[in-house]
């Protein structure tokens, strides 16, 4: 297998795999459909248009894409051993840092996150998520206030 370098000149999803159209290191040769692999079934990565990628020619002459290669234009967080992160750009972050009792997991965005499930439990309580107040008025104003707590909701 031989190691090969080339630039991104467009990308499409078929059938859930990422497929790149590459300019090649040499002049004027190109390359397309090659397939970005991927560390299991259900990840999907799509490099941008003008990333430098590295490209694994099979025995057969088939193509595949290991690796982006591009310097991030942005901060990028020092890791230690067995830590990750997915980092968009200097606001948007997915991160595993080891911590004292394990790993510590960093979410964080300028954007909107979005949980959908019909049961999100975080911690090991009972408690419900409080999601409203109910406010009770009496004569002389605001008698009592009472938490509403998410059904499908809980936090320890």
């Amino acid at each position: 297998m031989v190691l090969k370098m080339g630039r991104v000149t467009s990308t499409k999803i078929e059938d859930g795999v990422c497929l790149l159209a590459v300019q090649m290191d040499r002049q004027g040769v190109s390359e397309s459909a090659i397939p970005v692999l991927s560390p299991m079934s259900g990840i999907t990565y799509v490099p941008e248009e003008g990333d430098m990628v590295a490209l694994e020619e099979l025995y057969d002459g088939r193509k595949v894409c290991v690796g982006v290669l591009n310097r991030a234009e942005f901060e990028q967080p020092e890791h230690g051993e067995q830590e990750f992160s997915f980092v968009l750009d200097e606001d948007t972050q997915f991160s595993f840092v080891k911590g004292e009792n394990g790993y510590d997991v960093t979410i964080s965005t300028t954007g909107s996150v979005t949980i959908d499930s019909d049961d999100v439990s975080i911690g090991e309580g009972n408690e419900g998520v409080v999601v409203d107040l109910d406010v009770s008025y009496g004569e002389e104003g605001v008698s009592d206030v009472s938490p509403v707590y998410s059904e499908n909701a809980r936090v320890d």
